[in-house]
């Protein structure tokens, strides 16, 4: 397998040479081997603003977790309890790499208003609508300086301690109701990586 340059990739070279490779469009699928995606068409190469398809993020979802359970496994186990912000930081890092065109934020609990001004991000999680929810959700996917390519947007359980599902699940749809999120997610994740998922639209 060879890199953009030519440089050919195997052998003992290829774990060091990780991260520059998924930097480069290289998706990790084991300690040596790497795959690359070469055709515009498939999933975070050449793809216009806004026409990515569910499919093509399903894809990234999940060779971003493969990727992180592969390097940073302690995440996933449930002896160890490590909080689902570390593991979103993480997914967000390897997700970014596919998704050029937008900014991939964690928590990210602004918004423009029409003016293009930084609000507090809002939905209407309580009834009286004068007091809409400041929300920070887990990842979104978007441009941070307008509220017209908001493309994803993921809320995060680890499967352990899932008991606020329903809470995440009623968030998303107001995501994508109220702050025009082009596709929601929920995802559940297990010690063998996504365990659950629920999408939205």
């Amino acid at each position: 397998m060879h890199a953009p340059d030519g440089e050919n990739i195997g052998g003992a070279d290829a774990a060091s040479s990780l991260a520059p490779l998924v930097m480069q469009g290289y998706v990790f699928k084991n300690t040596l081997q790497f795959v690359h995606q070469t055709n515009a068409n498939i999933v975070g190469i050449g793809k216009a603003i806004m026409d990515y398809t569910k499919e093509d993020i399903e894809t990234i979802i999940e060779q971003s977790c493969d990727f992180v359970k592969d390097q940073q496994p302690m995440l996933f186990m449930e002896k160890h309890d490590i909080h689902e912000r570390t593991l979103a930081a993480e997914l967000k890092s390897a997700m970014e790499n596919w998704f050029k065109e937008f900014h991939v934020n964690c928590e990210y609990n602004r918004m423009p208003d029409e003016n293009g001004v930084q609000i507090p991000k809002r939905i209407g999680l309580d009834p009286d609508p004068e007091d809409p929810s400041s929300v920070y959700p887990d990842i979104i996917v978007h441009r941070q300086e307008d509220g017209k390519h908001n493309l994803l947007i993921v809320e995060i359980k680890m499967s352990w301690k899932n008991h606020k599902k329903e809470k995440d699940i009623e968030k998303l749809n107001l995501y994508i109701q109220e702050l025009k999120y082009k596709y929601g997610l929920y995802l559940e994740i297990g010690e063998e990586g996504i365990s659950d998922r629920e999408w939205f639209e």
